[in-house]
């Protein structure tokens, strides 16, 4: 039987002002979660709940290339040590392979702490676009709807700014008030159902 132990390094909290120690930043976000992870925690779960700027994301990216040049520098340390124990043993004497074990066992975690702070990076960047693009529907619906409500009128006064002169109420007393209460009728009809359609 398993045991799944998760840390949720924003938890409940909103900001920063709720709790001095509250994690915002990527580097401290990082170092949260690879701390839980050096405690024994085996999934990490974020709360993110604002939209990251375009520093937010360079400073990610920065972080993400800063892990991966530590892992490229040790990572082959671990397989050196592997190869020196295991298949020079003429080199290291009997009394030193218990420190070149241990280095290799360091390297290790090192390396899978380091393989959960990128796997993390990526999720909080992926994360980022998610949001850029749910931000990005919800102006392109509100510039439709917007759209939708102002066609209607524009197309109504630009037949009759033709100057045809055969046109239904052309000549009628009440025309023009008639054909701008019928055209604000129906953009605030059309306003309302947008609003409870979550567009406007």
């Amino acid at each position: 039987m398993s045991v799944v132990v998760t840390v949720a390094p924003t938890g409940p909290l909103a900001q920063r002002s709720d709790n001095p120690a509250l994690p915002t930043q990527p580097e401290e976000i990082a170092a949260a979660v690879v701390g839980a992870y050096r405690l024994g925690a085996s999934v990490a779960h974020l709360h993110f709940r604002d939209e990251f700027d375009r520093g937010a994301i360079q400073r990610l990216y920065h972080v993400k290339h800063q892990v991966l040049r530590l892992r490229n520098a040790v990572y082959p340390v671990e397989d050196m040590c592997g190869q020196l124990i295991r298949l020079h043993e003429d080199l290291v004497p009997k009394e030193l392979r218990a420190y070149f074990r241990d280095i290799e066992d360091h390297c290790s975690r090192i390396v899978r702490s380091l393989d959960v702070v990128r796997e993390m990076l990526t999720t909080a960047v992926q994360v980022n676009l998610a949001l850029v693009t749910v931000t990005q529907n919800e102006v392109v619906k509100r510039l439709a709807g917007w759209g939708a409500i102002l066609a209607l009128p524009t197309v109504v006064f630009s037949l009759y700014g033709m100057n045809f002169s055969f046109m239904p109420e052309l000549k009628w007393q009440y025309g023009y008030p008639a054909a701008l209460g019928v055209v604000a009728s129906v953009c605030l009809y059309l306003l309302q159902r947008f609003r409870r359609a979550g567009w406007l």
